[in-house]
C-alpha cells in the first residue's frame, strides 16, 4: 500500500529540490544552496476564506519570491502544469506547492502552506 506524503516530508522534498544540486538537473544559474525572500501569513479556515489563527486551527502560508522561486519553478518542470486563472500567467504544481510566472515579466511566486495543528501541507497559493 503506497503511503501518502506528510507536510513534513513535502517540505523536506522542496528543500532539497531548492537547495540539492544533482549533475546535470541545474540550470547554470541555479545555486545549490543560498537565502530567499519571501512572506508567510499564519490563518485559521481556508486560503480565500481567511480568519486568525485559533489554538484549534492554525495554518502558515509561505509565499516565496525571487531567485529561489524561480528554480523551484524549473525544478518542477514542464509535466508539473497547472490550471491557471488567467492566461498571463502560468502555473506549475505538485502536490500543495504551486508555483506562478507572469509571462509578460517573467516573475515568479511559489506558496507552500501547512496545517501546524496535523503537520500536513495544505495548499500554498489560490487564484
Amino acid at each position: 500500500m503506497i503511503r501518502p506524503i506528510s507536510g513534513w516530508t513535502l517540505f523536506a522534498i522542496v528543500m532539497v529540490l531548492a537547495f540539492g544540486s544533482w549533475p546535470g538537473f541545474a540550470a547554470p544559474d541555479d545555486k545549490a544552496h543560498g537565502k530567499f525572500s519571501g512572506e508567510y501569513t499564519f490563518y485559521s479556515l481556508s486560503l480565500g476564506d481567511t480568519g486568525p489563527p485559533t489554538k484549534k486551527d492554525t495554518k502558515v502560508n509561505i509565499w516565496m519570491s525571487g531567485s529561489f522561486a524561480a528554480q523551484l519553478y524549473r525544478r518542477l518542470g514542464n509535466e508539473s502544469r497547472g490550471e491557471s486563472c488567467s492566461e498571463a500567467i502560468e502555473v506549475r504544481e505538485k502536490g500543495n506547492l504551486v508555483c506562478s510566472r507572469v509571462r509578460a515579466t517573467g516573475e515568479v511566486n511559489c506558496g507552500l502552506g501547512f496545517d501546524l495543528r496535523t503537520g500536513k501541507s495544505v495548499l500554498g497559493m489560490i487564484c
